[in-house]
């Protein structure tokens, strides 16, 4: 997505949004050591986003931002922790 777009997600702007070449990306994109997540989703539609943002089961973690080779231009996805429901 867009930053025009990302900037739409509300529940992420409290959220970092960290360059691919971050360390810190690996908080985001990797699946924390609590049990009460069961899968990390990546999201990079925005009317996937607003749709996922929805659900109960789906806590927003932060956000990735992929630049091309030139870094003239970047692509964002979104990440989305998926909670338990199997008790």
């Amino acid at each position: 997505m867009t930053n025009q777009e990302y900037a739409e997600l509300k529940q992420f702007s409290d959220l970092p949004l960290y360059d691919e070449d971050d360390p810190r990306c690996s908080l985001i994109d990797t699946l924390p050591p609590e049990p009460l997540y069961q899968s990390v989703v990546e999201v990079t539609d925005i009317v996937e986003a607003h749709t996922q943002s929805r659900r109960n089961d789906f806590v927003p973690a932060g956000a990735i931002r992929h630049w091309n080779g030139d870094r003239t231009d970047s692509m964002i996805c979104v990440y989305f922790f998926h909670r338990r429901t199997d008790g």
